[in-house]
């Protein structure tokens, strides 16, 4: 992940950035579309955005719902446009399609629409300069970035909170900046930023000051320093700053053997910190990898 934002987030690390960076120490001895006259104003729009999983393909509902009819609504995330291509429309002459440059949802005969249904794949592909879409962990719990499902009835961005409700499989687990709740979620999102959510049945790592999401598939090395580590780690910021956080602070860590080496890469969100890993190389617990693991933030 190389976005601007992105970047923006790691040069100007906040509190939990920083509480990440001594984690990993202490772990190892983190042109527009045309405005349409019958549009609404941003500032009188409301969105509720419904993701549902299929309860046994990799794939996903999806459901928009808008406060007031509109003709169109433009993704807020333009750099990757997968969605024309990958996002089957259920509803009725409402289409996705990219005008001057922007992937837009719209009714291919004009008429308002207030809902917008669509079925789709989980999507892996690299998104340059943003955040990934879904990532995936060994066991086929994945993680989503809700930013890719923001959408605005104008180009100029909407400002509202988006009401979210998330669905995953019977007796399987959702995580919400830090929030467990099983099988169904509502998550308000009071900034366009976006977050991952985790939908899977790995038991979480649920303590007082975080909750965190381990691929069960680690090394039993590595696995071990973290589940001894992160507890104590954030226990012990609470109290050194004593500055009680406002959220629970969520970390979710996947991990790939496929390839040689020893391969690494993270970042954060408000709020939460993404770890992956990838090759065979981690299985050994050496300084070389201790290095790797430490300089990645």
């Amino acid at each position: 992940m190389t976005s601007k934002d992105y970047q923006t987030q790691k040069i100007t690390t906040n509190r939990l950035g920083v509480c990440a960076a001594i984690f990993l120490v202490a772990a190892f001895t983190s042109c527009s579309s045309p405005l349409n006259r019958t549009q609404p104003r941003a500032d009188d729009f409301s969105l509720s955005v419904s993701m549902e999983q299929h309860p046994s393909k990799d794939s996903w509902h999806l459901k928009y719902v808008t406060s007031q009819p509109v003709t169109q609504l433009i993704f807020t995330r333009q750099t990757n446009r997968f969605r024309s291509k990958n996002w089957k429309p259920l509803t009725p002459n409402v289409v996705i399609k990219e005008i001057d440059g922007q992937e837009t949802i719209l009714s291919s005969d004009g008429t308002p629409f207030n809902t917008a249904e669509f079925d789709l794949d989980s999507y892996y592909e690299l998104t340059p300069k943003d955040y990934e879409f879904f990532q995936k962990f060994t066991d086929g719990s994945v993680v989503m970035y809700t930013g890719h499902l923001n959408t605005c009835p104008t180009n100029e961005g909407c400002e509202t909170p988006v009401k979210f409700h998330f669905k995953t499989r019977k007796k399987n687990n959702i995580v919400v900046l830090g929030e467990i709740s099983r099988e169904s979620a509502d998550w308000l999102e009071t900034t366009p930023r976006g977050t991952y959510v985790y939908f899977g049945n790995i038991k979480p790592l649920a303590r007082k000051h975080l909750t965190a999401i381990i691929d069960p598939n680690l090394p039993r090395w590595l696995r071990s320093r973290l589940f001894e580590t992160l507890p104590k780690l954030f226990d012990l910021y609470t109290k050194q700053t004593d500055y009680p956080l406002t959220f629970k602070p969520f970390i979710f860590l996947n991990y790939s053997s496929e390839g040689k080496g020893a391969h690494s890469h993270g970042g954060t969100l408000p709020g939460l910190i993404q770890l992956s890993l990838a090759g065979e190389g981690w299985k050994k617990e050496d300084k070389d990898n201790v290095k790797k693991a430490t300089s990645q933030l």
